[in-house]
């Protein structure tokens, strides 16, 4: 897939300056609680479910959440997925081992009964070695989106906007397409990295700086003391696009005055293998030299202070905010979407009525986990249609060894 064929939203703003803060360790590592029910009030006014129904989800979203992290401690990320089904956990599984033992230590006894097991056809790390092997065919076609692992079903399709030529190609390269990878008509994953609003400028706490779209606050792990913010890689990367670039040599101008970054590192994922992440990775991170960031997202009305990392299962309710599309959220899905030169990103469906949930200009924006509260989850990637978000995880920071770790408040 060209580079000029994927929609990434690039754009920038920053954060507020000021006191020290500590970090906050991740959510899914502690007990859920939910003083007075405001959190579940608020999960219930959005999806127009009960209180206690939504108190069940809640419960039901942190627990799975703190499996699937176990997992991925077990480095079987790649052979179990673990998903939240309406007010039930399922856990698909490659093999015959039960993961019975893992579920009786990581869920809590009363929601126990609530837990299911099934048996995946094909891993998600079959799955990717498969379109591994396909993709040097597809990589320069015409058409080409990406492609989509349906991790659930066993299955892998080839996204593209032209599937004549797609499928022409692929019996002219291969002997016989596996039956479990198909090939589907898409939207296109489309890289346009135009800034809207002009030059960005930073949020400054007090200030009615406005511009592009920062994410996460974080520090440097072995130096805490130095600090920065992240944003989109692509946003610097596709500098042939992009009015303003991000590297060494360029400063940001805050707009009140100096500069706001002199200093940038970045990460650009290809396709993750199985010894190195699950998914892919598109994070570039800026600091300056006051290192006086505070560990806050803007919401677009309001500065939220970040409470713990967090690593969200399927069916978990996420929002984003972005300089042009402003909040909006949905639910996680579980299909992995396979964006050419950045790797799997996560996949974001919009709340009904919602009719676009990401634009140009949103990229490396802050995705997160909370009404009441801010889990700081990943940094806005991508568009695939209107209604559908990609994004990069923050877990990728330590999955892919980068050195950051996420400021939390204390």
């Amino acid at each position: 897939m060209s580079l000029s064929s994927l929609v990434l939203l690039a754009a920038v703003a920053v954060w507020p300056t000021g006191a020290a803060s500590q970090t906050g360790g991740n959510a899914e590592s502690r007990p859920f609680s939910d003083p007075g029910n405001q959190e579940a009030k608020a999960l219930s006014a959005r999806l127009n479910i009960s209180v206690g129904q939504a108190t069940k989800r809640l419960r039901l979203e942190r627990n799975a959440a703190r499996l699937a992290a176990k997992v991925r401690q077990q480095g079987k990320a790649d052979e179990v997925v673990v998903a939240l089904e309406g007010d039930k956990i399922v856990v698909y599984r490659g093999g015959d081992a039960s993961m019975a033992n893992v579920i009786a230590t990581e869920i809590e006894s009363d929601l126990r009964s609530e837990v299911s097991e099934r048996e995946l056809a094909r891993t998600p790390r079959q799955l990717k070695d498969a379109v591994a092997l396909i993709e040097p065919v597809l990589q320069s076609l015409p058409g080409f989106q990406g492609f989509r692992l349906k991790r659930k079903e066993g299955l892998a399709t080839v996204l593209t906007t032209d599937v004549a030529a797609t499928r022409q190609a692929l019996d002219a390269a291969l002997n016989d397409l596996p039956d479990f990878i198909s090939v589907e008509q898409s939207d296109p994953i489309v890289l346009t990295a135009a800034v809207r609003g002009g030059r960005p400028a930073p949020y400054v706490k007090g200030s009615s700086c406005a511009g592009g779209t920062w994410g996460y606050v974080v520090y440097e792990t072995a130096a805490p003391s130095r600090r920065g913010v992240l944003t989109a890689a692509h946003t610097s990367i596709e500098n042939n696009l992009q009015p303003l670039v991000f590297t060494t040599a360029t400063n940001i101008t805050d707009c009140r005055s100096g500069t706001l970054q002199s200093y940038v590192k970045e990460y650009r994922g290809r396709v993750d293998s199985s010894t190195v992440a699950r998914y892919g990775v598109d994070i570039s991170y800026h600091r300056n030299s006051s290192d006086t960031y505070e560990p806050y997202i803007w919401d677009g009305s309001s500065y939220r202070p970040v409470r713990y990392q967090y690593t969200p299962v399927t069916g978990s309710y996420l929002c984003k905010f972005g300089q042009v599309t402003r909040q909006t959220c949905g639910v996680l899905q579980d299909d992995l979407i396979w964006s050419n030169g950045y790797g799997y990103m996560s996949w974001i469906k919009a709340d009904a009525g919602v009719s676009l949930m990401v634009d140009k200009g949103d990229s490396g924006g802050p995705v997160w986990s909370g009404f009441t509260y801010t889990d700081g989850v990943g940094i806005v990637h991508a568009q695939w249609g209107p209604t559908n978000m990609l994004y990069s995880e923050l877990a990728t920071l330590q999955d892919r060894g980068m050195g950051l770790t996420l400021l939390t408040s204390p």
